[in-house]
């Protein structure tokens, strides 16, 4: 919902008439506003409520959606997140450089250095609230397997920053162009399109007007319409689609 405001509000023209920019970034944030509120539970937002730089002090204000970094960080945890995610080979290369190439100071290889460490530092903090948002996460999940004894197993902090670079990472770009693909394909066939649109309405008829409070046991399994476009869709990838 949060995203078609935002379209509405950057589409040129009224009506039949209005002319909507190109949607690729927009899918792509979305996809990163996803995984951060799954992964991580961290809300993000297209309409930005920047925060004042003097208030971004404590914990909590770590992971305010907003451009201004917190106190002793170079990106906020939005740019860090898509920083990452949006360079990932040049960053997987840079990352396996030895430490002394810092020492050389070159723009290209600080700039994902400090991504890296911002990110690092991110996903650390969040790692110590785990299990406090209130619904369970990806990370709290991780949490719990690190401080599992079971079969005398244990996952080290390297195995769990590794899981979380691994999960947050994979799929990112190509989750985006799926999503780019299936408005395309539902713009190109309006029949199918309001077939879908009457499965949606139907599934949330009863259910609260804020979608923060919707549960995914209860509304998953009646998005059936929905679903049937997942099948489609595995027939025929579209990854390499811009």
């Amino acid at each position: 919902m949060e995203l078609v405001e935002f379209w509405q509000a950057t589409s040129a023209g009224e009506g039949d008439s209005a002319v909507q920019p190109p949607v690729h970034h927009d899918l792509l944030s979305l996809t990163l506003h996803t995984v951060a509120g799954a992964a991580y539970g961290v809300p993000m937002t297209f309409l930005h409520r920047e925060a004042a730089p003097d208030s971004l002090n404590g914990e909590e204000d770590l992971f305010s959606d907003g451009a201004t970094p917190p106190t002793g960080f170079t990106l906020s945890f939005r740019q860090a997140l898509a920083f990452v995610a949006n360079n990932l080979i040049a960053h997987t290369i840079v990352s396996a450089l030895p430490p002394w190439i810092s020492r050389l100071k070159i723009p290209f290889v600080l700039q994902h250095r400090r991504a890296h460490t911002d990110f690092t530092r991110y996903l650390s903090a969040l790692a110590a609230t785990a299990g406090t948002s209130g619904r369970p996460t990806l990370l709290d999940l991780l949490v719990a397997g690190q401080d599992s004894e079971d079969d005398g197993k244990k996952l080290s902090r390297e195995e769990l920053m590794g899981n979380l670079f691994t999960f947050t990472l994979a799929g990112y770009e190509t989750t985006a162009q799926t999503l780019y693909y299936a408005l395309l394909m539902l713009a190109l066939q309006p029949d199918t399109q309001r077939w879908v649109r009457e499965g949606v309405d139907a599934a949330l008829l009863d259910q609260p007007a804020d979608p923060r409070e919707w549960r995914y046991e209860t509304v998953f399994p009646l998005l059936v319409r929905p679903l049937c476009l997942m099948v489609p869709l595995t027939l025929s990838s579209p990854a390499s689609l811009r």
